[in-house]
């Protein structure tokens, strides 16, 4: 399979396997099952090889993977564990964004 190729000029999310590995570990101390978490790893680092060279994922991106992965004979229950797994990732990633970054510039504003 190709990689993606990246189709929005502004910035996105730079993505390292340190994210990733961070993730899981994560969901480990949330008490998640070693099948999940070696669920998770499979989806998070197959989205990671998939990601353009520079490693960013844009609001584009998943619907891209996911349309590639159907191409290429995954089943939809193997996308939708994918989009799961990557979706949580990326919705922890966001928050922790708004929280570290967005917040204290917010409240400086005050």
């Amino acid at each position: 399979m190709d990689r993606i190729q990246r189709t929005e000029i502004a910035d996105g999310l730079t993505v390292s396997e340190e994210m990733l590995n961070q993730y899981l570990e994560y969901l480990s101390h949330k008490g998640k099952s070693r099948g999940t978490i070696q669920s998770y790893r499979y989806s998070l680092f197959r989205m990671y090889q998939l990601l353009p060279e520079d490693k960013s994922i844009h609001r584009d991106t998943v619907g891209m993977i996911r349309k590639n992965l159907l191409a290429n004979g995954y089943s939809a229950n193997t996308v939708n564990s994918f989009t799961a797994a990557v979706n949580g990732f990326l919705v922890l990633v966001i928050i922790l964004i708004l929280l570290l970054i967005e917040k204290p510039r917010l409240l400086k504003k005050r």
